[in-house]
């Protein structure tokens, strides 16, 4: 039979931003996804700082392109029809999310997200460049609104004419919003 208990654990938010608490709730999540339990028993008030070897260790995957993708079909479920990809990071070395979050943490986002962009795009026209397949890929709305990504991805979608219909991009972090003017600003440039 299936056993459902609730647990509670107290957490101290006090001095804690947005994203800060946002971190803690999806810490939470992630550890109830791999089959923990979510144990966040106390929470200090400052902001936790990434470790500098692991700052160091981050940049080298970005600069060498060290991370793999897969792809997740993402379907309709009445009919099984395929409606796109999700292009999914994965690390050879650690917990996914961890890096992720390290990223963010350390100001690393334009750059991890802009080099996932980059290996997606060349998959796309490359690799599946024959196809009509559309793929979807997670950038922070930070870097999606920031001008060099913009720029970056006009170049893009100027020399690969068809990768406007083909390329999907899922906001990560929606929630933690804190410009959406400009963030809609640049949803409508692209």
């Amino acid at each position: 039979g299936l056993e459902v208990r609730l647990q509670t654990t107290p957490v101290d938010l006090a001095g804690l931003g947005k994203k800060d608490v946002a971190r803690l709730i999806s810490h939470a999540v992630h550890e109830f996804e791999r089959g923990g339990t979510a144990a966040v028993s106390s929470v200090s008030g400052t902001k936790i700082t990434p470790d500098k070897s692991q700052i160091k260790e981050f940049k080298s995957f970005i600069e060498r392109v060290s991370f793999n993708q897969f792809f997740h079909p993402v379907v309709y479920l009445e009919t099984k029809e395929l409606l796109h990809y999700e292009i999914l990071t994965r690390f050879e070395k650690g917990d996914t999310l961890e890096w992720v979050t390290l990223a963010e943490d350390a100001g690393l986002a334009l750059d991890f997200d802009m080099a996932v962009c980059e290996r997606a795009v060349n998959y796309i026209t490359f690799k599946a460049g024959g196809t009509r397949t559309r793929f979807s890929i997670n950038i922070t709305a930070e870097s999606f609104a920031h001008e060099k990504f913009l720029e970056k991805m006009e170049r893009q979608l100027d020399k690969h004419k068809t990768l406007s219909e083909r390329l999907l991009f899922e906001i990560r972090q929606s929630l933690l919003i804190e410009n959406p003017e400009k963030l809609n600003a640049a949803v409508k440039k692209l």
